[in-house]
């Protein structure tokens, strides 16, 4: 009677075990096609005004943090000053995705978002005033990419290279119309 039991438990376990398997693939297939993807931005710069990260020292793009399961909707509540979510930051785990920069100017510039496209499967252009972007701890510089030319920033010169972590993520309201789709957009560093 014993065999029967242990051979019934045996058959309910590597059952169980067989199907996570084959669900987790089936997901992970079916999931890749329903991700929200925000493609590196491009960096295009004003004489004098540079730009780098830690890996490039003449940066000619972004290299935003990782993402794997795509961009969310934000859950957090919105920071009083920087209106940027809690749950945006620029540590492992964060709602959006990040990117650290540096930039030396001799004159006053101004950042701008431009060139934005979001591919979709259905028409979004409503969805881009879900689509956020912000400058970590300046206030003023959270915005959505509505318009077509966003100014997101503006700075002062600088000789000393001046830090900013650029953030981008989905307001908690993005519809349906963003999922699996592919947001791209430049970063211009012009002067004031």
């Amino acid at each position: 009677m014993e065999g029967k039991s242990t051979g019934a438990i045996m058959a309910t376990i590597f059952f169980t075990i067989v199907c996570a398997i084959v669900g987790s693939c089936f997901m992970a297939f079916v999931y890749e096609h329903k991700k929200v993807i925000i493609v590196n931005p491009k960096i295009i710069l004003d004489s004098g005004i540079s730009v780098r990260t830690e890996s490039q020292s003449n940066a000619n793009s972004l290299v935003l943090s990782k993402a794997l399961l795509g961009l969310k909707p934000a859950t957090g509540k919105e920071d009083a000053v920087t209106h940027i979510p809690f749950t945006i930051t620029d540590t492992i785990g964060t709602e959006g995705q990040y990117a650290k920069f540096f930039v030396t100017s001799a004159s006053d510039y101004n950042v701008y978002v431009k060139n934005i496209n979001v591919e979709a499967q259905e028409d979004a252009t409503g969805e881009r005033k879900h689509i956020c972007v912000g400058i970590k701890n300046e206030k003023e510089t959270t915005k959505t990419l509505e318009e077509d030319k966003v100014l997101l920033y503006s700075g002062t010169p600088t000789e000393k290279p001046k830090e900013l972590t650029f953030f981008v993520w989905l307001h908690a309201h993005a519809g349906q119309k963003l999922i699996g789709s592919k947001i791209s957009f430049d970063l211009s560093f012009e002067v004031a």
